[in-house]
């Protein structure tokens, strides 16, 4: 059952990224849907009042000159390349989500070994190769024990951290001097290894990025699966790096799935992306509040 078309739709719910577009496009991509939409009508007309009540200054005349759309935020950044649990907040839930960010998150991965890139992740540029037919299971489960517990942990270059008011990835892509990041400490209450495969595992995306990067999909370097649930701060990519280097050799992330995020759990409660490309007939009855509608997926 839809919620009411009176009622104010705002809160946190929950979206399953789809690869190849970074999690700001993906608000770019919903935000118009919202907009247009008779369930978040109630919503704007309330802001536009709000809007109209306020003294006549120039930050309220660009506002007034804009078309007013739903206020989107996102609560955790995902890699274009990752997929998974990508939480939002809509209108008055976007001041929840600073919560989302210090939640425990949950991960399944896909480590490339025999190569590494400078963004850590198979679409990144190959910057070093090193021998990998050594790599076995039992290497990868030893070298895994190091990286379990309270941790320190260094970022990636190609991170949105910021140096100075400048995000890191921004001083990677200028090419000149980029800051040096210290380690941080990181939590990880659960890491374990399910496969180890001669080449990626069938299931990894095969992006155009991603069959240019090191022997990917491909049969010859080995990649190992890991599952994991780790703290707020923790970087899936500076792991598997990690873990290459553990094992004698090197390592880049080919795939990464978030399946949890706070109460937010893929195949439970997190709304498929392929529902709103299919138009509001199909997503708008899935999306509702406590008190409101009946879908889990949105919560107040």
């Amino acid at each position: 059952m839809p919620p009411k078309a009176s009622a104010i739709l705002e809160g946190v719910m929950a979206i399953n990224k789809p690869p190849s577009i970074t999690s700001a496009q993906l608000l770019r991509d919903l935000q118009p849907l919202l907009s247009r939409s008779p369930l978040f009508a109630p919503l704007l007309a309330r802001e536009t009042a709000k809007n109209h009540n306020e003294p006549r200054t120039k930050a309220r005349h660009r506002r007034d000159r804009k078309a007013l759309q739903v206020k989107l935020g996102h609560g955790g950044t995902l890699d274009p390349l990752a997929t998974g649990v990508l939480i939002l907040g809509v209108g008055a839930g976007t001041k929840a989500l600073g919560g989302f960010l210090q939640c425990t998150k949950r991960y399944e991965c896909v480590v490339l070994f025999g190569a590494a890139t400078d963004t850590y992740d198979v679409l990144g540029k190959t910057v070093a190769r090193a021998p990998a037919g050594h790599v076995t299971r039992g290497a990868v489960e030893e070298a895994l024990k190091r990286f379990r517990g309270e941790i320190m942990q260094q970022p990636p270059v190609f991170s949105a951290l910021r140096v100075n008011g400048k995000r890191m990835y921004e001083y990677a892509r200028e090419g000149g001097e980029i800051p040096t990041l210290p380690e941080r400490p990181v939590r990880v209450e659960e890491l374990e290894f399910s496969n180890i495969a001669g080449s990626v595992p069938a299931d990894v995306p095969n992006t155009t990025e991603a069959s240019s990067a090191p022997d990917a999909q491909t049969a010859g370097p080995p990649a190992a699966r890991l599952t994991m649930t780790v703290s707020s701060g923790f970087y899936v990519r500076s792991l598997c790096h990690d873990v290459g280097r553990a094992v004698g050799s090197l390592g880049t992330m080919a795939s990464l799935v978030r399946t949890q995020q706070g109460d937010f759990e893929l195949g439970k409660n997190v709304l498929e992306w392929a529902d709103f490309e299919a138009g509001e007939d199909t997503w708008g009855p899935k999306v509702g509040a406590e008190g409101v509608g009946e879908a889990e997926e949105f919560k107040f």
